[in-house]
Formats: C-alpha cells, sequence, structure tokens
C-alpha cells in the first residue's frame, strides 16, 4: 500500500545547516498527466547553487536519509569537484544546499564529476557503510575512460577506484538481488548490464537488457530501482514480484520499465509538459513518500514529480461518481 501524504508548505529555515552556501530557486509548479493519473511537478533552479563561477547541471541524481545528492560535469566551469546535496521533505520540496568538495581521483589526480551515483544500503560489498556511519556514494562515469569510484558522503574522500568494460550513464543498487544495474552506452545504443560485486568493485556482469530493442528509446539517461510492491501500484499491476527498473529517455522525455529477467513493462511520455523542463539527464527516486527527482540538464534544473498526491483522471472520477451514488442508494433502501 502506497503512503498518502498531505502536501505541505514547509519552510526549510529549520532544515539549514553550518557550510551551507544557498538553497536551491523555486520556479514554479504544475500538474501533469503519468499513468492516468495527474500529479503535482515543483520545479527549482540549482545552477547557481555550487558557488560564484560554476554552473550546476544535474547529470546525476541519488537519494538517501532525506537528501538529495547532485552531480555535475567535472571542469572548471560547472562542477569542478564539487557535489550539491540538498535538505528534502515528505512534499518534494528542496531546501538548504550543502557543497561538498571530492577529493581529485586517484588515476589523474583530475576533478571528478560523475555521471551515475547510488548507494549500496545492504551493509557488504562495494560501497557497502555501517548504520550510522558516513554514508557512502558508489558513483561512475566515462569521460576519458569508464570507472567507477566511491565517495565519502561526508568528508568527500574518494576510494576503490576501478575499471569497468562500459561506458557509463548511470548506476543503480539493486537491494532485492544485491547487485548494481549500469546504464551503459554502446556502439549505436544503450544497454542496462546487471553487475555483481566484491569489496574492491563491480564483477562480472550476469545479464544485459537492449533498452532501445525493447522500448524504441535510444539514448537511455538515469536509472533507479523500484520496489515490486511500487511497480505494481505506479504501472497498474499486480503480477509484479521483482525490483523493476526505471530508466528515460533523454529526447523524446519518457519513462521506461523493465524486469531483472530483461521483460519490458511500457513506458509513458511526459516530461515536455512540465512548464521549462528541457531534457532528463538524470533520475533520483524516494520511495518512502513517493517522490520521483528528475535532473534537467539544459535546464539547470531538478523536477520533483509528488506521486503521493496523485488523483485518477476524470474517467477514473467518473467511475468514483458512480460507485458512491450506489452506496447512497443502497443506504436509502
Amino acid at each position: 500500500m502506497i503512503a498518502k501524504h498531505l502536501k505541505t508548505a514547509t519552510i526549510f529555515a529549520a532544515l539549514a545547516v553550518a557550510g551551507s552556501s544557498s538553497a536551491a530557486t523555486f520556479l514554479g509548479e504544475t500538474t501533469i498527466s503519468l499513468f492516468t493519473r495527474s500529479v503535482n511537478v515543483k520545479s527549482y533552479s540549482i545552477k547557481a547553487d555550487l558557488g560564484p563561477g560554476l554552473a550546476q547541471d544535474a547529470e546525476g541524481l541519488a537519494f538517501y536519509g532525506g537528501k538529495l545528492y547532485v552531480a555535475t560535469d567535472h571542469n572548471s566551469s560547472q562542477g569542478n569537484g564539487k557535489l550539491g546535496i540538498y535538505e528534502t521533505n515528505a512534499a518534494g520540496e528542496l531546501g538548504s544546499n550543502t557543497v561538498l568538495n571530492m577529493d581529485n581521483r586517484p588515476d589523474t589526480n583530475g576533478k571528478w564529476g560523475p555521471e551515475g551515483m547510488t548507494f549500496n544500503t545492504s551493509g557488504k560489498g562495494y560501497g557497502a557503510f555501517a548504520p550510522g556511519s558516513n554514508p557512502v556514494l558508489v558513483t561512475t562515469d566515462s569521460n576519458g575512460d569508464n570507472t567507477t569510484l566511491l565517495v565519502d558522503a561526508v568528508t568527500g574522500a574518494v576510494s576503490k577506484q576501478k575499471a569497468i568494460p562500459d561506458s557509463p550513464d548511470d548506476i543503480a543498487y539493486i537491494a532485492s538481488i544485491d547487485k548494481f544495474g549500469l546504464l551503459a552506452d554502446m556502439t549505436g545504443s544503450t544497454v542496462i548490464k546487471i553487475y555483481s560485486h566484491d569489496d574492491n568493485g563491480l564483477t562480472d556482469s550476469t545479464l544485459t537488457i537492449d533498452v532501445p530493442a525493447l522500448s524504441g528509446i535510444t539514448e537511455a539517461k538515469g536509472l533507479v530501482a523500484l520496489s515490486a510492491v511500487y511497480a505494481n501500484w505506479l504501472l497498474g499491476r499486480s503480477d509484479l514480484t521483482g525490483q523493476v527498473l526505471m530508466t528515460a529517455s533523454k529526447v523524446p522525455n519518457e519513462l521506461a520499465f523493465f524486469g531483472l529477467d530483461g521483460s519490458y513493462y511500457g513506458k509513458s511520455s511526459f516530461l515536455s509538459v512540465i512548464s521549462g523542463a528541457s531534457e532528463i539527464e538524470a533520475l533520483a527516486f524516494d520511495e518512502a513518500n513517493s517522490i520521483l527527482y528528475i535532473g534537467d540538464e539544459d535546464g539547470f534544473a531538478v523536477h520533483s514529480i509528488n506521486l503521493s498526491q496523485a488523483v485518477p483522471e476524470p474517467s477514473s472520477m467518473a467511475l468514483l461518481g458512480l460507485g458512491a451514488i450506489a452506496l447512497m442508494r443502497r443506504r436509502r433502501k
């Protein structure tokens, strides 16, 4: 059962933390249709939040512990080795922003700016961290080479860099099978590869999902793993028993869904109707509060989609109305 949350206008002054540089700029909100449901979308500009002379463009997103982590290209005019960390609330509103300075990558001593990020919450294997200790980001990038790197999400320290054979765009930890999903650019195609792992990095690939062959999406960006319960609710199904991988196309803006056995569960076009939206580059999901975060590269923005406020489309509302009338007649008898 998906938890329902009341809309809130929480002021984030109470969430400010020492060392915060700024807060995301609220651009406005709108309502869109997603899988026959009307949902609320809040949009935030994040471009200036890393400091003077830098332009944050949401190359990668990850969510953990009430915080949204935003990665940007490594170059000196964009991320320059910095990571944005935003406080959030149950309504998906972005608050104060802490800037994390990541250490340089060990192999070249250059600035690090990952395209993909995730958290291994299992307590074992690559990127694992103990409860109460600093969370660790498992990050990946294809700039110059293909590699993964662990980043301490509090200190910015990096460790356990490892080369991988694929050109990565994003990465997602899949808790139900204790593996990582890697969204990879191949020649003329995009695939999702499922990887095993050990303490030092990703190891062997156990499955490859051909995204364009199944969905028609040729340039996929962003990857998150949904629980079976949530995927069944979102897709209007009841037969899914394993986690479902959600990715998005850069242009046109669509969401697509895949099973861990390579099954394809369909797609939904939606982002083009969000006011001011440009293109999807990254995804993150706060499943406890039903919030989907979209990283908008060209718009230098994050769009927060509140699925907990989903209401049926007019046709569904009409059916609900008929049900209410029938109930009233039954009571009169």
